[in-house]
């Protein structure tokens, strides 16, 4: 009879997680590479059209630090789909391709639906990087923190964008009452 201790479960549960949330993460991130260009085009505000373009870039860049983790531990790095971040694309693309919105109400369901992505990578990022606390994950500890900090930094751009429409939303229909 076989008998795994107890630390070599321990130890399998731990690599199944980091593997899963690795492979999740990378998809998600993938998924963005190939939607975030439609969003770009569907933007009218200049300045959410430049941070998509700069977000899309430090995605890119993290999905390659991804894909390089996930083959370091000998896996495929494809990965069916993060149903979270499809779901969430189908519905923005619903929401902005298939309703007729005046220009900051589509503005402003780009910034919604990217900020909820964002959000769903950062959790995963984050307890990605909890794993790493984990010797034998610690050599991945930087490049995880560094994609969590340049999720949330990302998450922030997009708070003051959503701030930035609301006031230009709000001056576009000011009423003269003189």
């Amino acid at each position: 009879m076989i008998s795994l201790s107890r630390s070599s479960i321990l130890n399998a549960s731990f690599r199944n997680i980091f593997v899963a949330q690795i492979k999740i993460l990378y998809n998600s991130k993938q998924q963005l590479i190939g939607y975030l260009p439609l969003l770009l085009n569907d933007c009218y505000y200049m300045p959410l059209k430049h941070a998509i373009a700069e977000i899309l870039e430090d995605i890119s860049k993290n999905a390659h630090t991804l894909r390089n983790i996930i083959k370091l531990l000998s896996e495929d790095p494809e990965y069916k789909y993060c149903l979270g971040t499809s779901s969430l694309v189908y519905e923005a693309y619903s929401q902005v391709k298939l309703k007729k919105y005046n220009i900051w109400e589509i503005d402003m369901t780009v910034v919604y639906y990217l900020s909820a992505m964002m959000s769903q990578q950062l959790g995963v990022a984050n307890t990605v990087l909890l794993i790493t606390k984990e010797a034998t994950y610690s050599p991945f500890a930087q490049s995880i923190e560094e994609i969590a900090d340049t999720t949330s930094e990302n998450c922030t751009l997009l708070n003051h964008l959503a701030t930035e429409i609301v006031k230009y939303a709000g001056k576009l229909y000011e009423v003269d009452t003189v």
